[in-house]
């Protein structure tokens, strides 16, 4: 990188929740997080949010040397010399370790399920798994006891290279190969506490950092490379191989990158870096002594920050010869070529701001606005003229004329003689665009959009359809036979040639709707805006947003010039170029449930399932999402309970990372997250956890069948009570009567008692039926239905007549319940003409239900098909016709079938209401009369069976 050029960064310190800005080792784990080493403590980060780890038994918080073994449990040491381990979330220290160690910072290396670890004094392996500690011995040649462990790795091929120094000799052995390289005091002075293996490219390094050399091992011996990297090791306390490819120095100027092909980069210049890392997003972590943290997201995207360059604002493209030229607070000018070099710098003596350049490519010359405007020749840089003019904002050439739009309006000056030719309109003007096609200038302002046609030197005003608004204008630029609008507040506007439009703003996922450039590449639109970037495909809409996560330095951008695989920027901290082949983060995020509360008690093994007791109040998840570093919290999070949400997600982010449930029904469920990174790519796994809530006890199974059972003794009890009652009031009124009328009385209710139990108890068997059969909701509705019905039934028993509307309701709620039992397949219908309808006729109570019970016990019930049962109530002349048909089987089939069971042939219920209505003929002036005529069809088959009851309506009871 040439003077004055490096790559962004972003600098994170303690005022951002770091423990300590003095950090000694960074580890990415396999799930994405990063692990932080700082002076106080061990940390780790998700890219928006440090988590401490502390543990008070420790004596010495400062840790470093982070790994992660195989079974994904971190290990690390403390500068105390003890090991530490992280398990179930929580930092742990290895005592067994304690009675092993000597002294000296231990090395720590995971190797198959076992951990490597050397000290000076012995080289140990350790297996977690049985705590099984074994001494290695390396050299069996040498005295033990003058064996002094520098270093030891353990390669990507899974062999164990070990460093040792006995008598000054120093050796590097291959455990696994049993190869030794051998480097005698003789041939190079190496120190013993300082040495360090590092492989890199299938080779191993041996760094020598109080000497300041570097050796390539290989072919049994070592060679000095030192002279090959002396301006890499200047300055350099540690090297380490990043991400497979690259070499690594780092010390108290940087760190220098180097790799393939001549690649190189020094980065934090002046900085003590202590660690680097890159994550698997492609971001590079850098660790340091004094500044804490620093990520770099693109090591392809360059600022300038020099104090010369700080200050740019506006830029121009010269297309002829790719070069870009740019202007700064101060007035000055500087020239760039392709490659963003510099090729010249063109002091001001004014100091005013520079609002605005442009190059005419026609007349070679660059035209730029401060106080004046000043027109340069082109490539010299002469001054051809200077003008005084107001504030001008935006400049193009059409013809021969030069179109400047002013604070003061529309103007034109002659690009030939420099003349001013007079202002088109006097409306404050803040940019403008022609359209050669028809002749047409669109003029923007911060009051609104105008179109000007120069051939009739009409201006029309631009409001958007359907409105009497007309948006503020920063940029215009044509594109095809439409043309793009950047405004202040409402985005980007697309207006295409049949003046149609299409706003792009926030909704639609612009950064801001506050747009500052715009500019094009074919078919990509690149938005300016004061709170980053974003780039639209004109042809798909597809809008990708530029911010940090990308590399963008700043969120403000002044201005942008795009060419061809860069794209030139300027905003407060400089003047940045960036790649314009932006790469999308395509690692998945992983979403991990770090605890689920319910009422503020933590749930045990929550992905297990989650059981509530009846009445929780309050059901909550927080999250956290690791391998998504780059999103610096913008992580996305949706969850839903599918069951009572559907399809509805709700969202939330890293910032917020917390879903919430307030008084969840009973029943079974399951909670559904999964999250998205900045660029929608969805996390691999999604998070499934069944919950159930149990329902409170008055709702489950056993309690429905205990409360059924106690329920139905206590109505046969209530009923033979109240039948008992009735009988003993009824024999009390029967000896006050004379004895006839007494004895029919006495007949009349003694049927009604027989019919009435004899109603509940085939009732409560149809009810009973269903609890044994599970069907807990059917025989909760039954329950209700019967108790209705027992009700009116009760009522009604203690009655000589009811009005016909109670009659039909209860014939209603019977019906209803004794379709149950023919599972759906009983058709029935009850029907009374509007005669009957306006009279309020009374009748005997209960005179229709046995005839109907009787069409459904012994018509119906054994009939194979469709089962039609039909109850109609008509008037005539001062009569009640009852009319009950059915299409069953026929009285003689019936009689057939219950001999066969050996039953009665005629049923209770119509025998005992023939005897009834015999009683009440006694003592009725007009008779009721009964009549059962049997259906058959053409084959002489009995299709069914009809009952008439005709119900004379005395005027004393029906007046």
């Amino acid at each position: 990188m040439s003077l004055g050029q490096e790559v962004p960064s972003f600098n994170i310190t303690e005022q951002d929740g770091l423990p300590s800005n003095t950090i000694y080792n960074l580890f990415q784990d396999n799930k994405g997080f990063l692990w932080i080493a700082t002076e106080n403590g061990l940390a780790r980060y998700n890219g928006f949010q440090f988590y401490t780890y502390d543990n008070s038994s420790v004596r010495s918080r400062a840790v470093s040397g982070i790994l992660e073994d195989d079974k994904q449990r971190l290990w690390l040491h403390n500068f105390f010399g003890e090991v530490l381990y992280l398990e179930n979330d929580s930092l742990k220290k290895l005592t067994s370790w304690e009675t092993h160690y000597t002294s000296g910072f231990p090395t720590i290396s995971s190797y198959k399920n076992d951990l490597l670890i050397t000290v000076p004094s012995h080289f140990y392996q350790y297996s977690p798994a049985d705590q099984n500690w074994e001494i290695l011995k390396v050299d069996l040649s040498q005295n033990t006891k003058s064996v002094h462990y520098n270093h030891h790795i353990v390669t990507s091929q899974n062999e164990i290279v070990v460093c040792y120094t006995s008598e000054e000799t120093t050796y590097v052995k291959n455990l696994s190969t049993q190869e030794t390289i051998t480097i005698d005091k003789k041939d190079y002075v190496l120190s013993i506490n300082v040495i360090r293996l590092i492989e890199y490219r299938n080779k191993i390094l041996l760094f020598d950092y109080a000497f300041g050399k570097l050796f390539d091992l290989k072919s049994n011996k070592a060679d000095d490379i030192s002279e090959a990297y002396k301006s890499l090791l200047e300055n350099t306390t540690q090297v380490s191989c990043i991400n497979d490819t690259l070499l690594a120095f780092m010390g108290n100027d940087g760190i220098k990158l180097t790799g393939q092909h001549g690649y190189q980069k020094h980065l934090l210049p002046g900085k003590q870096v202590s660690s680097a890392v890159f994550d698997k997003e492609g971001g590079l972590w850098l660790g340091t002594l004094t500044e804490g943290l620093f990520y770099l997201s693109s090591l392809s995207s360059v600022i300038y920050k020099k104090e010369f360059y700080r200050d740019f604002n506006k830029l121009a493209f010269d297309p002829t010869t790719g070069n870009i030229f740019a202007g700064n607070l101060n007035g000055n000018i500087t020239q760039l070529n392709e490659q963003g070099e510099v090729i010249r710098q063109q002091a001001s003596d004014n100091k005013s701001t520079v609002q605005s350049l442009f190059v005419d490519t026609l007349a070679k010359r660059l035209l730029v606005f401060s106080d004046k405007l000043y027109i340069y020749q082109l490539p010299t840089f002469n001054l051809l003229k200077t003008i005084n003019i107001t504030a001008t904002k935006k400049i193009l050439r059409f013809n021969n004329k030069y179109l400047l739009a002013t604070s003061g309006g529309l103007t034109s000056i002659n690009a030939e003689t420099f003349l001013p030719e007079g202002y088109i309109t006097n409306l404050r003007t803040s940019t403008i665009a022609y359209n050669k096609e028809n002749n047409t200038l669109w003029i923007g302002s911060q009051k609104g959009i105008s179109t000007y046609d120069l051939l009739t030197t009409k201006e029309n005003s631009w409001i958007i359809p359907e409105t009497n608004y007309s948006p503020g204008a920063s940029d215009i630029l044509l594109y095809n036979e439409s043309v793009i609008l950047g405004t202040y507040n409402n985005g980007v506007i697309i207006i295409d040639k049949s003046k149609k439009y299409k706003q792009i703003s926030i909704t639609e996922g612009l950064p801001s709707s506050h747009v500052t450039a715009l500019d094009l590449i074919g078919n990509k639109l690149w938005i300016g805006t004061d709170n980053g970037i974003a780039l639209l495909d004109l042809k798909t809409y597809k809008l990708l947003s530029i911010d940090a996560s990308k590399g963008l330095a700043s969120k403000e951008v002044y201005d942008l010039v795009a060419h061809k695989n860069r794209l030139y920027i300027t905003h407060p901290q400089g003047l940045q170029i960036l790649p314009t082949d932006i790469d999308l983060n395509l690692q998945k995020p992983f979403l991990l449930v770090q605890s689920v509360t319910s009422d503020n008690q933590n749930q045990v093994k929550p992905l297990k399932g989650i059981i509530l007791k009846p009445g929780s109040q309050q059901l909550t998840f927080h999250f956290d999402v690791a391998n998504n570093l780059r999103s610096h919290g913008a992580t996305r999070i949706l969850y839903r309970i599918k069951e009572l949400e559907n399809d509805r997600w709700n969202e939330t982010s890293l910032r917020f990372p917390i879903a919430n449930y307030l008084s969840l029904p009973s029943g079974k469920f399951t909670f559904e997250a999964y999250a998205l990174n900045e660029d929608d790519v969805q996390s691999e796994k999604s998070v499934s956890i069944p919950i159930e809530v149990l329902s409170p006890f008055w709702r489950q199974m056993w309690f429905i069948v205990v409360s059924f059972i106690i329920l139905t003794s206590i109505i046969i009890l209530f009923v033979y009570l109240r039948m008992r009652s009735v009988n003993r009031r009824n024999r009390e009124k029967l000896e006050q009567q004379n004895q006839a009328q007494s004895l029919r009385i006495a007949q009349l209710t003694s049927i009604r008692a027989q019919m009435n139990p004899h109603f509940i108890f085939n009732t409560m068997s149809l009810i009973q039926g269903k609890v044994l059969n599970g069907l807990k909701e059917e025989a909760n509705d039954q329950i209700q239905y019967f108790s209705s019905l027992l009700r009116k039934v009760l009522d009604f028993s203690g009655k000589e007549t009811i009005l016909l509307n109670d009659e039909i309701e209860v014939l209603q709620k019977y019906l209803l319940i004794e379709k149950s039992r023919f599972d759906g397949e009983l058709d029935y219908s009850i029907t009374i003409n509007d005669t009957a309808k306006q009279e309020m006729i009374r009748i005997p109570s209960l005179l229709t239900q046995p005839f109907v019970e009787n069409a459904l016990r012994h018509g119906l019930m054994h009939k194979v098909g469709d089962k039609v049962l039909k109850i109609d109530f008509s008037l005539r002349d001062d009569t009640l016709i009852i009319t009950i048909k059915d299409n069953g089987i026929g009285r003689k089939a019936s009689g057939e079938f219950n001999k066969a069971r050996r039953k009665e042939h005629q049923s209770f219920a119509v025998e005992a209401n023939q005897k009834r209505i015999d009683l009440l003929n006694a003592s009725r002036q007009h008779h009721i009369s009964l009549e059962i005529l049997d259906h058959y069809n053409e084959h002489n088959i009995a299709s069914g069976t009809s009952v008439i009851i005709q119900v004379p309506l005395d005027l004393e009871v029906n007046g």
